[in-house]
Order: C-alpha cells, then sequence, then structure tokens
C-alpha cells in the first residue's frame, strides 16, 4: 500500500525500541525504504537497552535524527 501511494520513506517512533521498534526498522530497510528513526519518540523499559538498539540500527538500518531536525525537515515539505 505504502508503494502504491508513492511512500520511500518512513519516520519510525515507538515502544520497545529494543524489540519492536528494532523489528520494523529492520524490516521497513529490507523492503527498500529510506527510515528515519527518532530517538525521543521510542521507549524501552531500560534505558540501556534503548540505546543498544539505537546503536546497532544506526547507520545500518536506518538514520536515527533528533525530534527538532525530524520535525523542522518535515515543516518545509508541508
Amino acid at each position: 500500500m505504502l508503494r502504491n501511494l508513492g511512500i520511500t520513506a518512513l519516520i519510525v517512533c515507538g515502544v520497545r525500541t529494543q524489540s519492536c521498534v528494532e523489528t520494523t526498522v529492520r524490516d521497513a530497510a529490507d523492503r527498500g525504504y529510506d527510515v528515519i528513526l527518532v530517538p525521543q519518540g521510542c521507549a524501552a523499559i531500560r534505558q540501556e537497552f534503548h540505546e543498544r538498539a539505537l546503536e546497532v540500527l544506526a547507520g545500518v538500518f536506518c538514520h536515527v535524527r533528533d525530534a527538532d531536525r525530524v520535525l523542522e525537515a518535515v515543516a518545509v515539505l508541508g
């Protein structure tokens, strides 16, 4: 459905950075989407789980960008 709508990039936020969010990011990247992960929009039970997931994903499966930077970019688009 996203491809039919011409969507090529996804901004991801969510709960359980180390599991649900990580799986979503990996799946989207594997499907060819440009993924932006907003760390301030994600959470984990422990901060170290959150930070480790960001380290694993950053630069390989997604671009990790601060919320302010993402909001500025979205504002320009629309």
